[in-house]
């Protein structure tokens, strides 16, 4: 109903914080079919008091695995490289990274073919989950995972070693006929992936109060 298709999964409400106001829903009942939440069923009517903020809440995200962000920079464009992989942000090595990767990785942004890797101390390291190691791009492939790599969550690296990425070039300087043709299975995935960038951090600035990470 939030126009993201119905890709979502429930995941853990304390990242979030508790909500003001009003409880209005509980035991909801879906078939996953419905086009909004209130078509779902659900007990005891609107606004009925069974629960409490302190014990039950729901929480929901939209991201499909291998969507990205860019943290700490001042702009969308640039910043600490996250990928989103199993309900989990985590970051990825430098080991084997180059501006093509760099490129993939600002074209899955909606940016264009126009990135380059940068010093992650202007950014700022991550903490967590590593998740992609010895990774190696063409410079033509739609998003970072299609890139070879070691496999999710394997690696040899600290954090010391993250990416750090800017999409501050032309991108006009990159004519339609360089750009691969997407099929008809890979172009809601770019188009999704876009949505990681400024547009969905604004949505979930707006539904949640935090920050897209």
């Amino acid at each position: 109903m939030l126009g993201f298709g119905n890709i979502g999964r429930r995941v853990r409400y304390d990242n979030y914080g508790s909500g003001p106001g009003r409880i209005w829903l509980i035991s909801l009942q879906c078939s996953g079919m419905e086009a909004s939440i209130v078509d779902c069923s659900h007990f005891y009517g609107w606004d009925t008091f069974w629960c409490s903020y302190e014990n039950v809440r729901a929480a929901v995200s939209c991201l499909r695995d291998g969507a990205v962000t860019l943290v700490g920079g001042g702009s969308p464009r640039e910043g600490r490289l996250e990928v989103y992989q199993n309900g989990t942000w985590g970051t990825v090595c430098d080991d084997g990274f180059t501006d093509a990767a760099a490129g993939v990785v600002c074209y899955s942004m909606g940016f264009g073919y126009t990135g380059q890797e940068m010093n992650i101390d202007t950014y700022g390291t991550g903490t967590g989950q590593i998740w992609l190691d010895d990774i190696e791009c063409d410079g033509t492939e739609r998003q970072i995972g299609e890139c070879s790599h070691r496999g999710w969550g394997v690696h040899d690296c600290t954090h010391s070693e993250d990416v750090a990425i800017s999409c501050t070039g032309d991108p006009t300087a990159i004519t339609s006929s360089s750009l691969p043709v997407a099929s008809s299975s890979s172009t809601s995935t770019v188009i999704y992936t876009m949505l990681t960038s400024s547009t969905t951090s604004l949505l979930v600035n707006l539904l949640s109060g935090t920050s897209l990470r």
